[in-house]
């Protein structure tokens, strides 16, 4: 996945977990364009990671893209709720189709 980001010409910084994601966000000079945020993440999940985010005057405006193989539907809502944030099922869409939207989300 980090590669076919890299040969679609986006610079990729990857994280472990969520806190350290935080943390590379508050060291990252400029902020990141976009986050690829899983909702499954260790310590932290995908929907506190995004709430830190959106709480942060730094990030607050950043699009989200959230990916997982749930269909939870609260879930879905929740991510949504913001209106910076977008939010794939793996098994329903392809790397090369969500990368193709995220190029159109950022043109916009």
């Amino acid at each position: 996945m980090v590669r076919k980001f890299g040969i679609s010409g986006f610079d990729v910084v990857t994280a472990r977990d969520g806190a350290q994601a935080l943390d590379y966000l508050d060291h990252l000079d400029p902020s990141p364009s976009v986050i690829w945020l899983d909702h499954y993440l260790p310590n932290m999940n995908g929907l506190e990671v995004l709430k830190n985010i959106r709480n942060s005057d730094n990030w607050k405006n950043i699009p989200v893209f959230v990916v997982t193989n749930t269909s939870d539907e609260k879930a879905y809502e929740d991510y949504l709720e913001d209106g910076k944030t977008y939010f794939f099922v793996k098994a329903e869409v392809s790397l090369d189709n969500t990368i193709e939207k995220i190029k159109k989300i950022l043109d916009k």
